[in-house]
């Protein structure tokens, strides 16, 4: 998935200079004051899980906005009460979103983005001049509950720390995710000794502090390939004053602005903070300054101040969408539907010129089991993975460690590597070889079968009935569509790539025909020279061994869903609504054959000779017409919920959710049932004139797959251990589309009928 990103900042700085308790209140905030600013003046109301949030008005502060290749918004934005304290549970219907002051039809989404898919960085910059070191231990056991504070819920969060005398310490701590290590650098503050100490640099220490930390972020992203939503904090300590001058307040505030970093400040009064003091420290911190009488309130202050962080941290969403406008520059703008009051919206202004006419919905989202990478999918834990484009890797695998030794990480973490009496390092992997089907009982013991067993106290393979199902494509993003052509095998996986690929019938090289930012595809078609896809909005079409891209029709707002097999002259598909289409193969004009039936629209389309058949979901019955036009007949009335629909060109038949078969000649006549089902939930069923074959699932979510004569009183067990998604067959063979639970890998496997 290639994802293109545009940053434009995120991210809070915590001043904290030494001055009573009460907050300077006349300094005006700024423009670009952050999130809480009623909220964050003196002592904050206490934003604690436990406190009651009133969330009548509300506030969202946009945070970042990102380009998402191909054509897709997302926008970060922080929801606060008007009181300033962080909303984490807001119904997301109560979101509304205009384009341009238009509403904007379902053409994206909300969602809060959980701990796991952000992290927090936060840049400790502490004064440890002459000044501070008669309350230093005091001040060190302030931070350390900060620290705390900040971490205790889940997410992750990274502190540096940067002490200043009269000019810049070097870190005695960077990035650090470990909070007992931060809090034992901490105590090295008690003893430090810094250049010039009778004098502050602040204000060049919080620039020092803003870049570093900015630094950090970017390197984040870049090791997660572009998973990584950050926001900065930037908790800077003073004594009072600015007294070395190294650089001015302004410089910091203009900073500030083009960072779109918002600032807190606490000052401890001290001789040398005078009325101008407090002046500059307003411009660096512009959504209040927390002013200290002494000593004594160290400890409250910085717990407060941990605590805001802490739930700002749960309050982030995730507006994700497909824009509507094409040309010229466009706002966005999210707010709270009545009768929530809407305080600041989040808005964000875009260009489409530059993007391409159809938007990939796929690419807004990151797939179910995508763990990092992007758009904004999350980020690894450096102590124990790294992040392989979608999926976090341990480091132990990475450096083949099985023996419960100790690792060095490349970021300077410990790992300890856990191991057992099977656990074996092969071909630069920890294999358990009492189990493992490509290492059983020794390295490359191969079983010679994905789906193979290996057990027993000498491990060996085995098949049920000595019938092993053959790999047709293995290591594939779980498979969840699947046609079958006359020499190949096209499939379309899910999570984080919806590309369309192929692989021969009988195994061999997989090729990636279209890539998930080119087609998204929901429906899958085959002629006898030419591959038919929908696309989101788009249908296209271009050849099996792939190539250029032609597209046959795009609607400007309806997702395309069901794609039948096409003839000579026509594709035919439905839109999301329900309405059975038809577009030339040569382009031009779709046809509406059927239009929408209201509710929950149709499914299985499918294509015999020259009639259509469908699932009509309203009225829980199957349609058909010829694919000329007409009007729809009823083929088959209440059917009840179907789960599959196919034909062998004599019989349409269909399956209900226990896996209950039933079947009507495609002439028209009566139905009849010829399979009462499994029994279970989740069953994947299809037949041909003999056979119906059919899977059951068992207490821990694995699949066996079964043939049954149409008829008969006997099933023969095929295949077991499988978490099937869809089954198919052709004249000499049963294909099966996995995405496995003891591999999350798809794979595409073949056991002879």
């Amino acid at each position: 998935m290639k994802v293109g990103y545009r940053l434009l900042a995120l991210g809070a700085l915590v001043v904290a200079t030494t001055a009573s308790c009460g907050a300077i209140q006349d300094a005006p905030p700024s423009p670009d004051a952050s999130v809480a600013d009623a909220g964050d003046a003196g002592n904050a109301a206490d934003t604690s899980e436990d406190a009651a949030i009133d969330s009548s008005c509300v506030k969202l502060k946009m945070l970042e906005s990102r380009e998402v290749t191909p054509a897709g918004q997302n926008m970060f934005f922080l929801a606060q009460n008007c009181a300033g304290q962080a909303l984490s549970k807001i119904d997301f219907g109560r979101f509304e979103v205009t384009e341009d002051g238009a509403p904007i039809p379902a053409h994206g989404f909300v969602t809060h983005l959980p701990l796991g898919q952000q992290d927090t960085f936060v840049t400790l910059v502490v004064d440890a001049s002459a000044q501070s070191a008669s309350y230093r231990p005091q001040l060190i056991t302030a931070l350390r509950g900060f620290v705390d504070a900040v971490t205790a819920r889940d997410g992750r969060v990274r502190f540096s720390i940067v002490p200043f005398g009269g000019a810049v310490h070097a870190e005695i701590a960077s990035s650090d995710l470990d909070a007992a290590r931060v809090k034992a650098r901490l105590d090295l503050l008690s003893g430090l000794v810094v250049e010039d100490p009778a004098r502050a640099d602040l204000f060049q220490s919080i620039l020092y502090g803003i870049g570093t930390t900015e630094s950090l972020a970017q390197d984040l992203n870049a090791r997660n390939m572009g998973g990584s939503l950050s926001s900065r904090y930037v908790v800077a300590f003073s004594s009072g004053a600015d007294t070395a001058k190294h650089a001015p307040a302004s410089e910091v505030a203009t900073r500030l602005q083009q960072d779109s970093t918002s600032s807190f400040g606490v000052v401890m009064k001290s001789a040398d903070y005078s009325a101008a003091a407090a002046a500059d420290l307003a411009k660096v911190a512009p959504r209040g300054v927390r002013e200290l009488a002494g000593p004594q309130d160290l400890a409250t202050t910085f717990q407060s101040l941990g605590r805001q962080i802490r739930d700002e941290m749960d309050a982030l969403y995730l507006f994700a969408y497909c824009p509507v406008a094409r040309g010229g520059k466009h706002t966005v703008r999210v707010s709270m539907r009545a009768p929530t009051v809407t305080q600041v919206a989040a808005e964000a202004t875009f260009s489409t010129d530059p993007l391409p006419s159809a938007c990939n919905a796929g690419t807004l989202r990151c797939g179910s089991r995508q763990e990092c990478g992007g758009p904004s999918c999350g980020t690894c834990d450096d102590r124990v993975a790294k992040c392989d484009g979608t999926k976090c890797i341990d480091h132990c695998v990475t450096q083949v460690v099985c023996d419960n030794s100790t690792i060095t990480t490349s970021l300077g973490y410990d790992r300890v590597c856990p191991s057992s009496p099977t656990r074996t390092p092969c071909a630069g992997e920890c294999v358990d070889t009492t189990r493992d089907i490509e290492n059983c009982g020794k390295c490359n013991g191969h079983c010679g079968s994905s789906y193979a067993t290996c057990t027993g106290a000498t491990p060996v393979c085995g098949c049920p009935e000595g019938r092993c199902p053959d790999p047709v494509a293995t290591r594939q993003p779980a498979v969840v569509r699947m046609v079958l052509g006359s020499t190949h095998v096209y499939f379309v996986g899910s999570d984080a790539d919806f590309g369309i690929r192929r692989v021969p019938l009988g195994g061999g090289t997989v090729t990636v025909l279209k890539t998930s930012s080119e087609c998204a595809a929901a429906g899958l078609a085959l002629s006898p020279t030419s591959v038919l896809a929908t696309c989101d909005r788009s249908l296209i079409t271009f050849p099996l061994a792939g190539g250029p891209t032609v597209t046959l029709h795009t609607h400007p707002t309806e997702r395309l869903t069901w794609l039948a097999e096409p003839d000579a002259t026509h594709a035919y598909f439905t839109y999301g609504s329900g309405a059975v289409m038809r577009v030339p193969l040569v382009g031009g004009a779709a046809e509406t054959l059927a239009p929408s039936p209201g509710g929950t629209g149709t499914g299985w389309l499918l294509r015999v000779g020259t009639r259509l058949f469908w699932a009509d979901r309203q009225s829980a019955s199957i349609q058909t017409m010829p694919v000329t036009g007409g009007s729809p007949t009823t083929f088959v009335p209440a059917t009840g919920s179907l789960t599959g629909m196919w034909s062998d060109g004599t019989w349409v038949y269909w399956s209900t959710g226990i896996g209950a078969v039933s079947r009507a000649p495609v002439t028209g006549g009566a139905a009849s049932s010829i399979w009462a089902g499994s029994g279970t939930d989740n069953s994947m069923t299809t037949s041909d004139s003999a056979n119906i074959y059919y899977t059951t699932r068992d207490a821990m979510g694995l699949d066996t797959l079964f043939r049954r004569p149409i008829g008969g009183a006997a099933s023969t067990q095929l295949a077991s251990g499988l978490q099937v998604n869809q089954v198919r067959v052709d004249g000499t063979h049963v294909y099966v589309a996995t995405g496995a639970v003891t591999n999350p890998r798809g794979t595409i496997l073949r056991v002879p009928k």
